[in-house]
């Protein structure tokens, strides 16, 4: 879907809960063996893992005991060919048997949810999509088929949260969290079983929320749920391969909002054949719809991807393509169409259309509950208002 290749994203573009923990290298330092540092190092800086990557760094003998470079399944030498064996396919990982993270080498409480300010981590629930958007890297990384974790796994990762670290407040993280109602409505069951209430936040398809699951999600504690949404145009989401319409769009948003969960939307724009008036044609959707909050990303092919192919099929050489990944706020070229700064300016111009309208303002206000936390709201319209600013800027 959009999991994997939206994790960085700007500042003026973050939503309310929607970023889970990143690295802090500082923490790499606490490992007390300094020869298991050093190796996970030259892995990192002169290596690539193939996927999966979760079965090539686990287990722990595999990485920092084995005999020699080659011994490590699904490595490529970035300067060469493949130097290693391939694993068994990423859709083979035993979610079950992966250990919990070692979050107690993190200093958690850097980790915040940017609206209330409290502790916030991320929790894999599943891996895979079976859906091929042209953009998107997750069905090449983690296969073409949606595998769960056992729900009790999940379970008992929360509960190590809570007990070790204090964390309350949860990203579920997934490539398509709500592909399988069983196991959602599962999930919200032993959520329920917690001795205490949790928040969290996930992602989903627009085609993949009912009424059921929406009512079960809402009553097991979550708050808000984004959407890839992609496009206001049926032509642009047929040839992105999103396999959505506009109409179920539409459903997602307003079962949201009937059921008073947050509504994130993803928007994507500047695709290779897109014109100004298509992208004012997603912009005006966006406005139709009105999520609580929303994003305008510029593509950012990945090798691999069909999107990758469709721009070397128009020319663009390979350095190119690779200097333009991880920056889905500033487009590295234009569109067929439209230059880099037109597109840029347009993005712009999405973004100020979409937060600088006074309902909206007014909406994140209420939203902060100024009433109930006052330090709380402070850092949210802190961080919003510099967002404001910077919009006006522009």
């Amino acid at each position: 879907m959009y999991a994997q290749s939206r994790a960085r994203e700007s500042k003026e573009q973050r939503g309310v809960s929607t970023s889970g923990p990143v690295r802090d290298h500082s923490t790499l330092a606490k490992i007390s063996d300094f020869y298991s540092f050093f190796f996970l190092y030259f892995v990192i800086f002169f290596l690539m893992i193939r996927r999966p990557p979760r079965s090539t760094l686990f287990p722990y003998t595999t990485l920092f005991r084995s005999q020699a470079i080659k011994s490590i399944h699904s490595l490529l030498d970035n300067r060469g060919p493949i130097t290693t064996a391939p694993r068994a396919p990423a859709e083979r990982l035993d979610l079950a048997a992966l250990p919990l993270p070692a979050r107690h080498l993190l200093d958690n409480a850097l980790y915040r949810r940017p609206d209330t300010n409290r502790p916030l981590t991320t929790i894999y629930t599943s891996l895979g999509c079976d859906r091929h958007c042209t953009f998107c890297l997750a069905p090449w990384v983690w296969g073409a088929k949606v595998r769960t974790r056992p729900v009790e796994s999940i379970l008992e990762e929360i509960r190590d949260c809570v007990e070790k670290s204090a964390i309350y407040d949860f990203y579920f993280l997934a490539d398509t969290f709500t592909a399988d109602k069983t196991f959602v409505l599962a999930l919200c069951k032993g959520l329920k079983t917690l001795p205490v209430d949790i928040r969290w936040v996930c992602n989903s398809r627009v085609d993949t929320l009912c009424e059921e699951r929406v009512m079960a999600m809402k009553e097991a504690g979550c708050q808000g749920v984004a959407l890839g949404i992609e496009s206001g145009s049926e032509d642009s989401l047929r040839r992105m391969g999103k396999q959505t319409t506009l109409a179920q769009a539409r459903h997602a948003v307003s079962l949201l909002k009937k059921h008073h969960l947050l509504s994130h939307g993803y928007f994507l724009i500047g695709l290779p054949w897109e014109d100004k008036a298509g992208i004012e044609k997603t912009m005006d959707f966006a406005l139709e719809l009105d999520p609580d909050l929303a994003e305008f990303n510029v593509p950012a092919p990945f090798p691999t991807t069909p999107l990758w192919k469709h721009y070397q099929a128009l020319g663009f050489t390979e350095e190119r393509l690779r200097n333009s990944q991880g920056d889905y706020a500033t487009p590295k070229f234009g569109t067929q169409h439209l230059t880099a700064l037109e597109l840029l300016s347009l993005r712009k111009q999405a973004l100020r259309k979409f937060y600088l309208r006074p309902r909206k303002l007014w909406a994140l206000f209420k939203y902060a509950k100024p009433w109930k936390n006052p330090l709380a709201v402070w850092h949210f319209m802190w961080l919003k208002g510099k967002n404001v600013l910077n919009l006006l800027h522009q």
